[in-house]
């Protein structure tokens, strides 16, 4: 395992960890537990965070600028519109959804 990066690295990588992930949401939305590594994965296990798989340790990899996109939208849902997490999913899904019928 390399040397962690900092702040100013991360924001340059088109790809990034999901620890990386963390340490970005720390400073996006100001916040040290809004978006933990555990509630990421979570996130990823119900389907609302989409990542990419690769290598031979098959580690998360995340798009930054999509994954920021995506937690400002749950973090709008939650605490705005005061959704719940299967809420959320369900959203996600008819979004999904709506656009796979769009684009065909």
């Amino acid at each position: 395992m390399g040397r962690k990066r900092t702040l100013t690295q991360i924001v340059k990588l088109e790809f990034i960890n999901i620890g990386e992930l963390a340490t970005l949401c720390e400073d996006v939305f100001n916040s040290t537990d809004k978006f933990r590594q555990s509630t990421l994965k979570f996130y990823c296990e119900m389907g609302i965070l989409p990542f990419h798989q690769a290598g031979a340790g098959l580690n998360r990899k995340f798009n930054r600028v999509e994954a920021l996109k995506r937690l400002k939208e749950i973090d709008t849902l939650k605490h705005q519109k005061h959704f719940t997490i299967d809420d959320i999913v369900q959203y996600f899904k008819k979004k999904e959804d709506k656009d796979l019928k769009e684009s065909k």
